[in-house]
């Protein structure tokens, strides 16, 4: 059974400027009753233009309740392409945006054209920040494999005009600093990319990465030429540490290299990140270690890793090429029991959430194969051959497999 929601739907045109403003309004009830029940609408879905005019019709406008929001072919069409005025309507739009792709309703590709072609009017920060993030997000769990080395492409020169300020981004502002933290994650996921198209992608990300860094010989221009492509970017540790993950995650960067940017300036968030930089190089030895030092909650030389240092070397395991985690697959489920009882619940919901094998390519054969996944039934087997283990180490395994499923599906739809 539904509870009653009192919600608002709003329509909206565009204006002389092409955004979507509102032209109209009305308050509704949805009543309590059966799932999938209907609630009618007093508000005109066609201008006078027709059936063919652009508008959108944004059920929960003002959001004045919780829901899940599903838009009608012609209001994705509008707002794939026309910017939303005012700021809580676009992040209510986006967020319908999100939902569809992660439902395998909106194809992946659809939510990163829109992320370029509209992020730059998104004045807000956060709302900026997330839909970038999301837009990185779905090229790397919920589009097609063939498809995700062009869609980087296109995010990452769209965030290199942001960087150099198109869009409105200004030189040394918040959002050209998000711009970059998301062009650092896009750029691990180029080493991805097939060798016989994924160098000149590869080549691009080097070149921006090491021009933060201000240069190394032989890989970007020289420190003072900087600004001739990022503009004004404040390259403080966060920014310099974002670039070496990813230069690490494409193989740019060796260990020693790291070692030394972390001798230059130790901190605590220094050594985090350095651990992330650190597991994430591309060599199966490498991998091999950062595996077992989360799965043993130890480094090499025996010392105990604490949570954001555990966290941090998972993350480096999983920032880039799928290929050299899957061999570690299977050895994921025999451990998990063991791993809860022994850690505290901190380090063990770390460690498992940490390593879960959740980056994989779809099957052939649609959304409903991929109930047949390896991953998804390695999953369910483990799930139904410990139906005593802890409640919430199931939950874990249970949320990261629904998440699994989901994105296998988007792909499959897309």
């Amino acid at each position: 059974m539904l509870r009653p929601h009192v919600l608002t739907v709003g329509r909206y045109e565009p204006d002389g400027d092409g955004r979507l403003v509102r032209t109209a309004v009305t308050a509704v009830e949805v009543a309590s009753g059966a799932a999938g029940a209907c609630t009618a609408v007093g508000l005109p879905v066609t201008g006078p233009d027709g059936a063919g005019a652009v508008r959108l019709v944004l059920p929960n406008d003002e959001d004045l309740t919780y829901a899940k929001i599903r838009l009608d072919g012609p209001s994705v069409r509008a707002v794939l392409e026309h910017p939303v005025a005012d700021s809580l309507a676009a992040a209510t739009v986006w967020a319908a945006l999100w939902t569809m792709t992660r439902d395998g309703a909106l194809p992946a590709a659809e939510f990163v054209g829109a992320a370029c072609r509209l992020s730059g009017h998104l004045e807000d920060v956060g709302l900026y920040t997330q839909v970038l993030t999301q837009a990185e997000t779905a090229i790397r769990r919920y589009a097609p494999a063939p498809a995700r080395d062009g869609l980087r492409a296109q995010l990452g020169a769209s965030l290199l005009g942001a960087l150099r300020g198109d869009d409105g981004v200004g030189a040394g502002s918040d959002r050209q600093r998000a711009a970059m933290r998301v062009f650092a994650l896009l750029a691990r996921g180029a080493a991805d990319a097939p060798a016989s198209t994924g160098e000149n992608t590869v080549h691009g990300f080097v070149t921006v990465l090491e021009s933060v860094l201000g240069g190394r010989p032989g890989s970007a221009p020289a420190h003072g030429d900087r600004a001739d492509v990022v503009p004004g970017l404040d390259v403080d540790a966060e920014m310099r540490w974002a670039a070496l993950q990813a230069l690490a995650a494409l193989g740019r960067a060796d260990q020693d290299r790291l070692d030394e940017a972390l001798a230059a300036e130790v901190t605590a968030q220094a050594t985090v990140w350095h651990r992330t930089a650190s597991a994430a190089i591309p060599d199966p030895r490498v991998r091999e270690a950062a595996w077992t030092a989360v799965m043993t909650g130890r480094t090499a030389d025996g010392r105990v890793l604490s949570n954001d240092h555990l966290s941090a070397t998972a993350a480096g395991f999983t920032a880039s090429r799928p290929d050299l985690a899957a061999p570690f697959d299977d050895r994921y489920w025999p451990g998990l029991a063991s791993i809860w009882d022994s850690r505290s619940n901190g380090l063990a919901s770390r460690t498992i959430e940490g390593l879960f094998p959740a980056v994989q390519d779809a099957l052939p054969g649609g959304p409903d194969a991929q109930d047949g996944h390896p991953v998804v039934l390695a999953a369910r087997a483990w799930l139904a051959e410990q139906p005593d283990a802890p409640r919430a180490l199931r939950r874990i395994v249970v949320e990261r497999t629904d998440d699994l499923v989901r994105a296998l599906r988007a792909q499959a739809a897309g």
